[in-house]
């Protein structure tokens, strides 16, 4: 890909070089280096395009490029959210253990990171083994563990869900005004709508039961977000739970 990149520029540089020779000096020989270093260029756009999926015959490139595409809006979308409610804040991320062998955990993050900006900074990620992605088999104390070593942070984002123990969060000891802010990703929503609506979690993110799935992902942020996931609050748990009934 790199290859096709390079060879499509310097084709490109010497089409105007020998074009110019031809206009300007009268060089016989110009003309036809012009021509052939025209058909290198289009030859190279070909493989350029080709190979990044946007043309030809790659539908596995051009649906992991979408896939990883909507990944990232997984992240970044809720992270900017964030960042226009929370400026200033420090975020604790917890991560699914090994997510750094794991593309698509990867663009989250990345995704996240984009959506933070310069509001929010990204002051650690933690890991807790979670078979399966299962929210069901981790629990309060790993989670504790982790939050106790990162107390300077006043945002808590999990990646993993929370634990079925959840009301033995050591984040509920603290004064409402001085409680970090919770998120999570792929929770029981159903388990845990009252958490939302009361505001002890701040933000959840889910998968929509009915995706959108379309060819070209919309150049709209939140077009393409609201293809595949939702972002539930407490200000629109209402009007989310009319419109995804079973998943409340």
């Amino acid at each position: 890909m790199i290859i096709s990149g390079a060879v499509m520029i310097l084709t490109f540089i010497g089409v105007i070089i020998c074009y110019r020779k031809h206009k300007k000096k009268k060089v016989a020989a110009a003309l036809p280096g012009a021509i052939i270093m025209l058909l290198g260029l289009l030859v190279s756009s070909f493989m350029f395009l080709y190979q990044w999926g946007i043309i030809g015959s790659a539908p596995e490139q051009r649906f992991r490029n979408r896939e990883m595409g909507y990944k990232e809006l997984q992240g970044f979308y809720p992270a900017k959210y964030l960042a226009e409610k929370f400026p200033s804040y420090r975020a604790l991320l917890i991560a699914p253990e090994g997510y750094e062998e794991d593309s698509y955990n990867k663009e989250i993050i990345e995704g996240i990171k984009k959506g933070f900006g310069d509001s929010i900074e990204l002051a650690a990620i933690e890991t807790i083994w979670a078979p399966g992605g299962d929210e069901t088999k981790i629990n309060a104390a790993s989670f504790n563990t982790i939050i106790k070593a990162n107390d300077d942070c006043n945002l808590i984002i999990s990646m993993i869900g929370l634990p079925p123990d959840i009301n033995r969060l050591v984040i509920w000891r603290e004064k409402a005004r001085n409680r970090p802010k919770l998120v999570a990703y792929n929770i029981d929503v159903k388990r845990l709508r009252k958490y939302i609506a009361r505001k002890f979690i701040t933000a959840a993110v889910l998968f929509r039961p009915d995706p959108e799935i379309t060819d070209r992902m919309p150049h709209d942020p939140e077009d393409a977000f609201n293809q595949r996931y939702i972002l539930v609050t407490p200000a629109n748990i209402g009007s989310k739970a009319g419109l995804y009934p079973r998943l409340f």
